[in-house]
């Protein structure tokens, strides 16, 4: 028995009272009706094409896949595997830095954390990384050592268990325990929490209704930090920075409590407990992107006893609305969130294992931020050439007036990696060279990445630009 019989079987539906009304509207594709208890979705540049693919794992065919954009209403699908038995979670990064992303999954049921290596041609070289995670359910892959190479990490449920597959720089791995006691582990995620220059690992743990956080002490020694033990059945975490103070603030999702929090972080290791919603039945997933454009870092679930995909939309003073993007993802497990078809604006994908199906949910606001014409005043322009590039490009802006200037990076996922300017800039034409590494100094992985110009504290232009190795 798995997780998801554990909760089906749990379940409590409550009626709900939600506001339809929302300022961006969705147009719901269909990318696949054939991914059999599809549970997990992701998106990245498989092809290496500059158009993002999606992802899927599917638990009851065993299967990881990837869907190419035909058209708006037309995907092909590329089987990575279908040994994956009882797969559940599905991510890609660029683990051995040859331009290309691969894939990792988790498999439930043979307790495996793969790793896909795109040769990139097509083909997937299977790497089994372990077979000994009982219960894997969630997969993450960063540098956390800082030595330039990915490293992976799982949570597993059955041996309760948070790991890290340390790279040795020749994709060979060597399991590290950061905890065997996060009772249920059902999700792992990980960035810098405090600032320090090292990173920090963050679990949620269904079992025990925990959310967990590992400081790492610059040594990949972790110290067990309970931000959280009122989650109840705790599926998912996910950190961003939510109230704009540079600090990460950490998210869950709670299915038996039907919650979406954000706990806020204050920079000294404390974490505040604010409640976005107690009305996504059955919460499964947790996201947060800036949909709207609007600065603010928002929040998106999936839940799985109401079939619902929402966002919560931050008025910048964490404040959230719910509006719902669709009640039809039925059994959602999975939210993610990007600019999938180049528009300048983010777009939503979901997984639904009793719709056996992935979806995408293009963002057609008339208003959004097409990248073409995202420049709210005629007064100022940004560019940057070359694009695509390796290792360095130069962003070139102009102002009218003399203003006060940031100058940010940001990855796919919403997250600011870099800031390259902060400061006061007089009239005229300024350009700015990003070496293509993040605030660290570590070398950014091949993909897509935006950045966001902000003038006197309004957002005035966000372009995109495409590191390619």
């Amino acid at each position: 028995m798995n997780i998801k019989s554990i909760i089906m079987i749990l379940i409590i539906l409550i009626a709900y009272n939600v506001s339809y009304s929302q300022e961006i509207e969705f147009l719901s594709h269909c990318v696949s009706n054939n991914t059999q208890g599809a549970i997990s979705v992701f998106s990245a540049d498989i092809d290496n094409d500059g158009n993002l693919d999606i992802l899927s794992a599917s638990s009851d065919d065993n299967k990881i896949a990837w869907f190419k954009k035909i058209d708006n209403d037309n995907f092909t699908e590329n089987i990575i595997s279908t040994n994956s038995i009882g797969a559940n979670c599905v991510f890609s990064i660029d683990i051995n830095n040859d331009g290309y992303m691969d894939v990792l999954s988790t498999s439930n049921d043979d307790n495996k954390i793969v790793l896909y290596e795109n040769n990139g041609e097509g083909i997937f070289i299977e790497n089994l990384i372990s077979s000994n995670a009982n219960g894997a359910y969630s997969v993450f892959a960063i540098d956390l050592d800082s030595d330039s190479d990915i490293d992976i990490l799982s949570a597993s449920w059955i041996n309760h268990k948070i790991s890290w597959y340390e790279n040795d720089g020749e994709e060979n791995f060597m399991e590290h325990t950061i905890s065997s006691t996060a009772i249920g582990a059902s999700s792992v995620f990980a960035i810098d929490i405090d600032n320090d220059n090292d990173i920090d690992v963050i679990s949620s743990a269904y079992l025990s209704n925990k959310i967990s956080l590992y400081q790492n002490d610059g040594s990949e020694n972790f110290e067990e930090f309970i931000v959280s033990s009122n989650a109840e059945i705790a599926l998912s975490v996910y950190s961003i920075d939510v109230d704009g103070d540079e600090y990460p603030d950490i998210l869950s999702a709670s299915f038996m409590d039907n919650k979406i929090s954000w706990y806020k972080n204050n920079g000294s290791g404390n974490f505040t407990e604010h409640i976005v919603s107690t009305n996504a039945i059955g919460a499964y997933s947790v996201f947060a992107i800036d949909l709207d454009s609007d600065s603010d870092n928002d929040i998106l679930s999936a839940s799985w006893g109401d079939d619902k995909i929402s966002w919560y939309e931050n008025d910048g003073e964490e404040n959230f609305v719910e509006h719902i993007i669709t009640l039809n993802a039925f059994g959602a497990c999975s939210v993610y969130a990007t600019d999938f078809d180049n528009d300048g604006d983010v777009d939503v994908f979901s997984a639904s294992d009793q719709g056996d199906k992935i979806e995408w949910y293009e963002n057609i606001q008339e208003n959004g931020i097409h990248e073409e014409n995202y420049i709210y005043n005629l007064d100022f322009t940004l560019t940057n050439h070359p694009n695509p590039f390796n290792p360095s490009t130069t962003i070139e802006f102009s102002i009218q007036n003399d203003s006060e200037i940031n100058l940010s990076i940001y990855n796919i996922e919403g997250q600011k990696i870099k800031t390259l300017a902060q400061n006061e800039f007089l009239k005229g034409s300024h350009s700015i060279t990003w070496d293509g590494n993040d605030k660290y100094g570590k070398i950014a992985s091949s993909g897509i990445y935006y950045y966001k110009l902000i003038v006197n504290g309004k957002t005035q232009a966000v372009r995109k630009c495409l590191l390619l190795k």
